[in-house]
């Protein structure tokens, strides 16, 4: 290699500007070198968080979720719909029992009442006719 002599401050420009690209080459590279490995990790990162992402959406099913969950949203609108007609029957069956039981109550008191008055007359016939035994 040539002895470099450098005699004043020009010359120090010139032999600096020839030596600036490759200064610029230089921290380019490193540079480069830094992304590319800072890359290289985060497409590192970027696989494995593919690789859980696809575990969680990827099966051993033979239907789509999406698919799934029509069916299920259609069970569960069937099944909506069984309740409320048996929720409906149980009411008319609760309206049934209620006008029964009313029905039942009056023709008791009817009855009641009936009876009373049966009691009565027999005990007047009784008084009546045997008076030895209504004492």
């Amino acid at each position: 290699m040539r002895d470099v002599n450098v005699d004043d401050w020009r010359e120090v420009i010139v032999w600096f500007l020839l030596a600036l690209p490759a200064i610029i080459g230089a921290v380019a590279g490193i540079l480069g070198l830094r992304r590319a490995k800072a890359n290289g990790q985060h497409a590192v990162q970027t696989a494995e968080d593919m690789r859980v992402v696809r575990e969680q959406v990827e099966n051993t099913h033979t239907s789509n979720l999406r698919d799934d969950i029509d069916v299920l949203r259609d069970e569960v609108r069937a099944l909506t719909k069984l309740v409320t007609r048996v929720d409906d029957k149980a009411s008319r069956i609760g309206d049934e029992l209620r006008t029964e039981n009313k029905l039942r109550r009056d023709a008791d008191a009817r009855t009641n009442g009936k009876v009373d008055a049966a009691i009565e007359w027999a005990t007047d016939v009784i008084a009546k006719h045997h008076p030895e035994d209504s004492r």
